[in-house]
């Protein structure tokens, strides 16, 4: 990460055209290691050294850090928005929450949607799938999350009842079909009736499965996992908490191997 803005030109409009020699920063790897400089050549950290970083070898750019923190970037797979904007706000809300993230440290983000009508969620679909052909200058777009819409009502938190729907053969066709050809993360309640086999369809289709918003008992998470999902939104949020007689999603979340979780860090269970 650096502390640059972006708009300054620090990042190059081409960065695999040269190899590039970042010098006079402070690094972390992710621990501190202190002043030192990073020679990146294409897409890749070729050499981390500590100060001082000599000069560059012929052809090498040198930019100057000034003291900058330099560390690896942070990648976000659920993020609404950023920079005062949405993912649901319009046309330019993608480019803009990429301009903040790479500000911030994030060198990749997913983008998430919020249960609405089909026709917003095509359309943020649309706005995301145009970022990726077309990168805005700040942090790579890398798919999109679709929290919802099949989601427990019993569980929305801040997502729509009215546009919540059940995952029925037709609507979990038509979400493969909207998001087709993208990376593609979805939110999803396990214990909706036909839930088991969206999550195969999902999962056949390319798709990240995740658990979220949900009711779900033990069995029933144990069973999504074993049918493709790999992943829990927010563990501990938009879900029951763990009892010692009824584990439910986060006790079976935390004792699956293989199944990533995903973490609100601001302390508070809801």
């Amino acid at each position: 990460m650096c502390d640059r803005d972006i708009e300054t030109g620090f990042f190059p409009k081409d960065p695999v055209s040269r190899p590039i020699l970042l010098t006079n920063a402070n690094l972390y790897v992710p621990e501190p290691l202190g002043p030192g400089s990073v020679l990146v050549e294409g897409d890749r950290i070729v050499s981390i050294s500590e100060w001082p970083a000599g000069h560059p070898a012929p052809g090498v750019e040198s930019i100057d850090l000034s003291g900058a923190a330099l560390g690896p970037g942070l990648i976000d797979l659920h993020t609404h928005g950023a920079g005062g904007v949405d993912l649901m706000d319009g046309d330019d809300a993608v480019v803009r929450m990429a301009r903040f993230f790479a500000r911030h440290g994030v060198t990749g983000f997913m983008p998430a949607t919020v249960t609405a009508s089909w026709e917003a969620t095509e359309q943020a679909v649309v706005n995301v799938r145009a970022a990726m052909a077309a990168p805005p200058r700040g942090a790579r777009v890398l798919g999109i999350h679709l929290e919802g819409p099949f989601l427990s009502p019993e569980r929305l938190g801040a997502q729509s009842r009215v546009h919540c729907i059940p995952p029925t053969p037709e609507s979990v066709a038509r979400l493969i079909g909207l998001a087709r050809g993208l990376p593609v993360l979805v939110t999803l309640a396990p214990e909706l009736k036909g839930a088991m086999d969206a999550i195969h369809a999902l999962v056949g289709a390319g798709a990240v499965v995740s658990i979220g918003h949900t009711v779900a008992s033990t069995e029933e998470a144990e069973a999504a996992f074993g049918a493709g999902a790999t992943q829990v939104t927010h563990l501990f949020n938009g879900m029951p908490p763990m009892h010692h007689r009824m584990p439910g999603v986060v006790g079976a979340a935390l004792t699956t191997d293989g199944v990533r979780v995903e973490l609100i860090a601001d302390g508070v269970v809801a």
